[in-house]
């Protein structure tokens, strides 16, 4: 059930408003050295603990107030629908199982061609409405394991 969740996220370059914002966030994949983050990253929807989250993630493009926010994944949570699928999103760091994965996330930063799209991810903190969820997302940050990738 997970991995069809997981093939759903995809889909959300095909709608015409998200193609720039997708194209950006899949050309980490294509970065050598952001290739085998990006397969930790897709393996959070298999851990059951993270499955929830996952879910929750994945329907933030179904709703039409949050279409948009999806076309600029940096604004998903200003929209009022999309605030509790960001909590959520931002809880799979939390889990035992999932923080190697978050650590990997975390390193692909470093990747020459994912600086750009990084740089866009990054600047989620400057919404205020996002503040609060920000500050959960940069305590990855802490973990020994991702201090030399952040």
């Amino acid at each position: 059930m997970a991995r069809a969740a997981c093939s759903k996220q995809k889909s959300i370059c095909k709608a015409p408003m998200a193609r720039a914002a997708c194209n950006k966030q899949i050309s980490i994949c294509k970065a050598p050295m952001a290739r085998a983050a990006c397969s930790k990253q897709k393996s959070i929807c298999k851990a059951p603990m993270a499955r929830a989250a996952c879910n929750k993630q994945i329907s933030i493009c179904k709703a039409p107030m949050a279409r948009a926010a999806c076309s600029k994944q940096k604004s998903i949570c200003k929209a009022l629908m999309a605030r509790a699928a960001c909590n959520k999103q931002i809880s799979i760091c939390k889990d035992p199982m999932a923080r190697a994965a978050c650590s990997k996330q975390i390193s692909i930063c470093k990747a020459p061609m994912a600086r750009a799209a990084c740089s866009k991810l990054i600047s989620i903190c400057k919404a205020p409405m996002a503040r609060a969820a920000c500050s959960k997302q940069i305590s990855i940050c802490k973990a020994p394991m991702a201090r030399a990738a952040c």
